[in-house]
């Protein structure tokens, strides 16, 4: 078949918050910002302007930390996130107006007890597999390490959260970039691929929705009114037309986005679960006139199925990327000449899609040896109707 692939397409027109953001800016370039995660070494030279608690450390050492001073690291440094003090501690918002890299900095200064210096310590957490090759169970308390500050962060800006909205003006742009490390951060926690994987198996529809629903309540996590946030993204290529930065952030945002989605997608396949029905959504006039119209293209030889396919192929795409209650106007503008063959076009390509997705999951997922999307003609996810305002 010549079709081109559009499976990863399909997700990626499923027009989450940052999809709708970014069809109002093209001028972005397409570049991924680093993930926002309050844990690693890259970040923590940002948060040094914060203040570590008084404290009077050993003599620290260049050399690397022992598993067995690791391990004592990790654990005292997830016992002391879930304390009420540090919690009572970032909740105060005159004192810690940047609770993330405050965090950051008293991770940090666990190291000091140890007598290892602040650096080194972090360089062996980012590298663990490789100063511990074959250590399972240093890797698993290092990646919940992760976890414990990931949702500690989180927790205390839900807690922060102000009562005030900022309902006018642009954004700051150190509330766009906290914004986009939070939505980040918010992605990578498991109750959050949890809720997903719930909804999808629920409901058998992708969890894009869902997502825009925990973008846009960050949002006012971050004392930003959600429908004046989202006009506001809407205009970063405009507000900050030479900030790279803050474009490749953007990009980095709504890739996040994105692969959590698939990922979330992607297992559910694995499990031998049905295909979304966000994904094959047929019109009301193809589910009305779907025998007949089967029994039409089961007696079409093959080369003629062929060649529909590619005349109406991006028809079809552009008539399942529209929103629901837009495809009867859709329909309704169409030809009657073309109507018909429109819809064997569309059933054939629900069909391919199916197939696809059935033999997918027969080989325990189609994600590629490259670790990319899986190849695979689809059609793109309804928008939902919040979307329209972009």
């Amino acid at each position: 078949s010549r079709l081109k692939p559009l499976w990863f397409n399909s997700f990626r027109s499923s027009l989450f918050l940052s999809e709708a953001v970014g069809r109002a800016h093209r001028t972005l370039p397409n570049r991924f910002a680093f993930e926002a995660a309050a844990v690693s070494r890259h970040q923590a030279d940002a948060a040094m302007t914060a203040q570590a608690p008084t404290m009077t450390p050993m003599a620290t050492s260049g050399a690397p930390p022992s598993r067995e001073v690791v391990a004592t690291f990790l654990s005292n440094t997830m016992n002391m996130m879930k304390r009420d003090e540090t919690r009572q501690l970032l909740l105060d918002q005159e004192a810690i107006p940047k609770p993330g890299k405050k965090l950051i900095d008293l991770q940090r200064a666990e190291w000091d007890p140890l007598g290892i210096d602040r650096d080194v310590g972090c360089k062996v957490l980012d590298r663990i597999e490789q100063f511990f090759p074959g250590d399972a169970d240093i890797v698993a308390q290092r990646n919940e390490f992760i976890v414990t500050a990931q949702r500690s962060f989180i927790e205390v800006l839900e807690s922060r959260r102000p009562k005030n909205l900022q309902r006018d003006g642009q954004l700051a742009r150190e509330t766009i970039v906290d914004f986009f490390d939070a939505c980040n951060t918010k992605m990578d926690l498991p109750e959050t691929k949890e809720a997903l994987a719930k909804h999808l198996q629920e409901t058998t529809e992708v969890p894009n929705k869902l997502i825009i629903q925990m973008q846009r309540e960050m949002l006012e996590t971050l004392g930003v009114e959600k429908e004046h946030g989202c006009a506001m993204l809407s205009k970063i290529g405009q507000d900050f037309p030479q900030d790279k930065e803050l474009h490749a952030r953007f990009e980095g945002w709504r890739f996040k986005a994105q692969s959590t989605c698939m990922g979330v997608v992607r297992a559910y396949q694995e499990s031998g679960g049905q295909m979304p029905g966000g994904c094959v959504t047929m019109s009301s006039d193809m589910r009305n006139k779907e025998a007949e119209v089967r029994k039409e293209l089961d007696a079409m030889p093959e080369n003629k199925k062929q060649e529909l396919l590619e005349k109406y192929q991006k028809k079809v795409e552009c008539f399942m990327k529209l929103p629901l209650e837009s495809r009867l106007d859709y329909m309704k503008k169409m030809s009657d000449d073309d109507r018909p063959d429109f819809l064997k076009a569309q059933m054939l390509l629900v069909g391919i899609m199916q197939k696809q997705w059935r033999d997918g999951a027969a080989k325990g997922g189609t994600q590629r040896a490259d670790g990319s999307a899986p190849a695979m003609p689809g059609i793109a996810v309804a928008s939902p109707q919040q979307q329209q305002m972009m």
